[in-house]
């Protein structure tokens, strides 16, 4: 699930609540800069990297859980199965 703007506070925090834990998605650029960046909502490192596997398929990926590195997903990655 992706999560909107209006969803999140100015500090970056979720305004809702709720058991899930919450990653940000970078798409990068072929110079590896930010283009976009979304939220993510997952119950785990795991989902959330399947979830981002499913975004931004035509560019290199990173995402994070707060200062954490979860996953770097280059272009063409295989996609694991559901």
């Amino acid at each position: 699930m992706i999560i909107t703007r209006a969803e999140v506070s100015y500090e970056g925090r979720l305004v809702r609540g709720g058991a899930m834990s919450y990653y940000r998605l970078y798409c990068l650029d072929s110079a590896g800069k930010i283009e976009s960046a979304d939220w993510l909502e997952a119950q785990s490192d795991e989902d959330a990297i399947m979830q981002a596997r499913h975004v931004g398929l035509h560019r290199s990926r990173e995402l994070w859980d707060h200062d954490r590195v979860v996953a770097r997903i280059d272009i063409g990655a295989p996609k694991r199965p559901h």
